[in-house]
């Protein structure tokens, strides 16, 4: 009886009460795909001053990280202009952290868009932001270890990131940073434990 119920619930009274719901559905991702879209046509608009372009990047991220995997294909199709953003002169140090907090967001789960920002340069931005002679704040360095996490997500990213001269010390010097205390993990033990360059015993 009761399953007799929920079906004529299903089949008869649901599409009566509610005849929208799938197509406000449909309609819920055609209007964050198109948010996507706004945000990346400011990203790629020179004539905004950059600080709307930088904070774009930022809303972009968002959109991509929240709307899932075709949300951060959308997002990838700009991601190009945000890596070069990073190579920008006179680009504040906050503005630098909202680009890769923004980067973050496109590339999280999406092997895609990681192996793009690998083809565009993006791990030797962030192995130099990570390095000694950046002048970056903390708060960068530690949004840099977190999108090199990210892209660790594929095995052509960690081969490149393993050879890499000086990265272990680099890492080792921000895994003691106190600051990691506000994050979720400490990204930078998780990076040179991801990276074997701690021994196989050691477990983070």
């Amino acid at each position: 009886m009761t399953k007799w119920l929920t079906l004529l619930y299903y089949k008869c009274i649901q599409p009566y009460l509610f005849p929208h719901d799938e197509e406000s559905d449909q309609d819920h991702r055609n209007l964050h795909l198109r948010k996507i879209q706004l945000a990346g046509h400011d990203i790629q608009n020179t004539e905004l001053p950059i600080a709307k372009r930088v904070d774009a990047a930022y809303v972009l991220g968002i959109l991509s990280y929240t709307g899932g995997y075709a949300a951060a294909r959308e997002g990838g199709e700009f991601m190009q202009t945000m890596v070069d953003f990073l190579n920008t002169p006179n680009l504040s140090d906050a503005q630098i952290t909202t680009v890769l907090e923004g980067l973050s967001g496109v590339c999280h789960l999406h092997v895609s868009n990681q192996l793009l920002a690998h083809s565009m340069g993006l791990l030797n931005i962030l192995q130099f932001f990570v390095s000694p002679t950046s002048q970056l704040s903390t708060k960068a360095k530690l949004w840099s270890c977190y999108l090199l996490n990210i892209l660790c997500c594929n095995i052509p990213v960690i081969k490149s990131l393993k050879s890499s001269p000086g990265l272990q010390v680099n890492l080792e010097s921000l895994q003691n940073l106190n600051n990691w205390t506000s994050w979720d993990k400490n990204y930078a033990e998780e990076l040179l434990y991801i990276l074997e360059f701690w021994p196989p015993s050691y477990k983070p």
